[in-house]
């Protein structure tokens, strides 16, 4: 198997006749039924197991240590092949970026075109949960609501790496590559479930609706007495990327006038994942 910190990758292998085996480790898998996706990023290990159930790190060759590092890059993920401690045989997997789009150099110079563009405006609608690491809460529900209803808009789900599952007939963008940014500047509609943060522009075409992600049974924003003065800045700079906001109830409203000082384009009609 390719062990990671947080997913395992599982091995077929194959005996051959003479005794000797290969193994063949597909690194697109499906997890609970989705189609296959691409593995979480991070760190892997190659690992055997002994027949009493002992699992061991597995050793590279010399010639293929003196070949490492190798990289790769397509759709789904960028890969480079590595030698651990004690030559253990190492993946490590990434973002589908770019070359002229990894690196924090390269993401500047991508995020200042972002800010200088004139986007065209696109029949498109951008959505977003919880920083692009999951598709799921009140942006699912409402893209679920835009196949149904408006199969004229197409549907960009921003996501960290192509882990993450999309809903079928939209399209992810990977954080950071030029068709992220695009998609971000373009569409006409904007949807997410929390801060959109610092590299978030609101164009003039667009219309951003925040959905939020819970009811309020503890303090959040301004209501918080930690909320130092850098946080109520950052706050309120992101509150004024929004246009609409969705409470589910009264309590809700009115928490949300207090914890971000918003005073109208409250749409109160509950919460999309739930009614």
């Amino acid at each position: 198997a390719l062990a990671g910190r947080r997913q395992e990758l599982a091995a077929a292998p194959e005996l051959a006749e003479d005794g000797t085996f290969s193994v063949t480790i597909p690194l697109l898998a499906s997890r609970w039924g989705s189609p296959p996706l691409a593995p979480m990023s991070g760190h892997y290990t190659l690992l055997g197991v002994t027949s009493d159930g002992r699992r061991f790190p597995i050793r590279a060759t010399l010639d293929l240590a003196a070949r490492t590092p190798v990289e790769s890059l397509s759709e789904w993920f960028r890969v480079t092949e590595a030698i651990g401690k004690d030559r253990h045989f190492v993946l490590q997997i990434g973002a589908p970026l770019a070359d002229d789009e990894l690196g924090t150099f390269n993401q500047n110079r991508l995020e200042r075109d972002y800010q200088k563009r004139r986007f065209v405006p696109s029949d498109s609608v951008y959505l977003e949960s919880f920083y692009g690491r999951q598709a799921t809460c009140n942006p699912l529900a409402l893209d679920r609501v835009l196949a149904e209803h408006h199969p004229e808009l197409r549907r960009f789900w921003g996501v960290v790496d192509r882990s993450v599952w999309t809903p079928e007939g939209s399209t992810p963008v990977v954080e950071g590559t030029r068709a992220w940014w695009d998609a971000r500047g373009s569409a006409r509609y904007v949807i997410a479930n929390d801060w959109l943060r610092r590299k978030f522009l609101h164009q003039p075409h667009q219309v951003v609706l925040q959905t939020w992600h819970g009811s309020m049974l503890k303090r959040i924003g301004l209501d918080r007495p930690s909320a130092g003065k850098s946080t109520q800045e950052a706050l309120r700079r992101e509150r004024d990327k929004w246009d609409l906001l969705v409470s589910q109830n009264r309590h809700s409203t009115e928490i949300f006038k207090t914890a971000y000082e918003w005073t109208d384009g409250i749409v109160e009609e509950g919460y999309p994942r739930n009614d």
